[in-house]
């Protein structure tokens, strides 16, 4: 996108006619003094902008560290209007979480600097990732991206952390290297009460893990749908069905190792943490256990099923890819369709589906009801 000046703020703005405060500070050190003279650059127009969604405006400036150093920072800006989808414009919660990204082991997302307030106006200030944003004809993605990429996904839910918004413009591809950003929704919200009560609700979501034994929320989820559905659309209109086909093909291969090291994760729990979810969900070791031991042995299953996946696996994946995000983007006419299509595909056994695994099949048949409720 064309860098554009801000409009956000005129001379004399009263928003910001107050005093300055340091809310958070990251650890790289920087100056109160410094984090002012760049919220005062971007007040001033003499910043371009370089990205913005319904909530916030982006900015880019060199900015100077402890110990002499210069390094690009974005400074986040709120986005006034009826446009908003977040009523909190403070930041507090997306400073809070990724001040906690370093000690969860995820080292590709953007780091903490400082969370300032000038007047009634907040602003967020960031280090900078560098990086391009997924795209199948301008910045396709590979098997050496997607491998890494995967590893992040796999940490993150390890940790209970969604990020919630695995968009493009918040992905970002240098070389092998990968990076997340706009961490805005994330939540950090541990597996401890898988077996609670309350979460057979929680699970009634787009992010709902394929796992029937293990409720819980996942980011693979959330990247299929807010990304990879339409990545993989526009892949097969700007090459072949077959084309993205393929691409599907290999993308359920790497996607089969997260479920692998999800199987080892899950026979960990049941090994080490089986008491503990028990005493918070008040039910018996016994049956945690078992929970656990069946969520292991299907994530295992499901690896081997997506390593070389079948025809009929490929369309029923991606079916529940575009169903999710038909669904999070309110075309539930279009989503009740391809539900209709895929109940009746499997009812009549058709499309090679008499020849899956019963457990996936009726998995997948969970899934597609657990998201259907989510609106």
């Amino acid at each position: 996108m064309a860098a554009r000046r801000p409009t956000l703020f005129r001379p004399g703005d009263p928003r910001t006619d107050g005093a300055f405060a340091i809310l958070d500070s990251g650890p790289a050190g920087i100056a109160a003094a410094e984090v002012l003279r760049a919220i005062r650059h971007v007040l001033d127009g003499e910043l371009d902008e370089v990205a913005r969604d319904r909530n916030s405006v982006c900015y880019s400036v060199p900015m100077a560290l402890a110990g002499d150093s210069t390094e690009i920072a974005l400074i986040k800006v709120p986005r006034p209007g009826h446009q908003r989808t977040n009523s909190d414009s403070t930041f507090a919660g997306e400073a809070a979480v990724i001040a906690r990204l370093p000690e969860a082991g995820i080292a590709c997302a953007y780091r903490l600097l400082a969370r300032a307030r000038l007047g009634e106006v907040h602003f967020l200030l960031t280090t900078y990732v560098p990086g391009a944003h997924p795209d199948p004809q301008d910045h396709p993605l590979d098997e050496r991206c997607l491998q890494g990429f995967f590893d992040t996904l796999f940490t993150m839910d390890c940790q209970g952390l969604m990020h919630y918004d695995l968009k493009p413009a918040n992905i970002l591809f240098d070389g092998d290297r990968h990076g997340l950003i706009d961490f805005e929704f994330a939540r950090f919200e541990p597996w401890h009460d898988a077996y609670a009560t309350a979460t057979a609700a929680y699970c009634e979501d787009f992010n709902v893990s394929p796992n029937p034994h293990f409720p819980a929320r996942t980011n693979v989820a959330n990247f299929e749908f807010r990304t990879l559905s339409a990545y993989i659309a526009c892949l097969e209109r700007a090459t072949s069905p077959a084309s993205a086909d393929e691409f599907l093909h290999l993308y359920l291969r790497i996607r089969s190792r997260y479920h692998a090291r999800m199987s080892e994760f899950l026979s960990g729990l049941a090994s080490g943490t089986a008491e503990h979810l028990a005493t918070r969900a008040g039910v018996a070791i016994r049956e945690v256990m078992r929970r656990l031991d069946a969520g292991a042995a299907f994530s295992n299953r499901l690896a081997i099923l997506l390593y070389d996946a079948s025809e009929s696996v490929r369309q029923l994946e991606r079916a529940l890819m575009d169903f999710r995000r038909q669904i999070f983007e309110s075309r539930r006419q279009e989503a009740q369709q391809v539900r209709n299509a895929v109940f009746d595909r499997l009812q009549a056994n058709g499309s090679g589906t008499a020849m899956l695994p019963g457990d996936y099949l009726e998995a997948t048949i969970k899934t597609f009801d657990l998201v259907w409720r989510s609106r």
